[in-house]
């Protein structure tokens, strides 16, 4: 597998929905997508956006207190915040039925996603979010794997 990055610089988190919503377009069932970053990144910015890519209108917002919610589309969202998961030994996490989220017929998204990295599948698209040097700034590093993740490079062909 050889991995490729992409890096792109948001301007405000409207723009930050833009690259979500091109990311969504492009989706296809299947598609786990892993978003590092400390608060205040735009992770959960990038979720709706990522939403509305993929033609989901509900309001999305983070699910940290459920840990995960599904929102009905073609295909599902499936949008995970592991952050409550914290500490948790691998027995209890299996429990909350996190694996479910990664059927092949959802988009998952994943926030926090370092307290589940071992039900997080090999192929998985790991964004990694920082502060940009401007208030709304945000810099997003996309890493993924172009021979099985070429739909990305179309997403950004414009």
């Amino acid at each position: 597998m050889t991995k490729t990055s992409r890096l792109i610089t948001s301007k405000s988190t409207d723009q930050t929905a833009v690259v979500a919503r091109r990311l969504g377009r492009h989706a296809p069932p299947g598609t786990v997508i892993a978003a590092y970053g400390e608060l205040g990144t735009g992770k959960t910015c990038f979720a709706a956006g990522l939403a509305r890519g993929l033609g989901i209108e509900d309001s999305v917002n983070s699910p940290t207190y459920v840990i995960f919610r599904i929102y009905p589309g073609e295909p599902p969202l499936a949008h995970i915040d592991a952050y409550r998961l914290e500490g948790l030994p691998e027995e209890e996490i299996a429990l909350t039925g996190i694996e479910d989220c990664f059927a092949a017929a959802n988009v998952s998204y994943v926030e926090w996603p370092g307290y589940i990295e071992p039900w997080l599948p090999e192929d998985t698209i790991k964004i990694y979010f920082s502060l940009g040097a401007g208030q709304h700034e945000r810099l997003l590093e996309i890493i993924y794997d172009r021979e099985k993740q070429g739909w990305i490079d179309e997403a950004f062909s414009y």
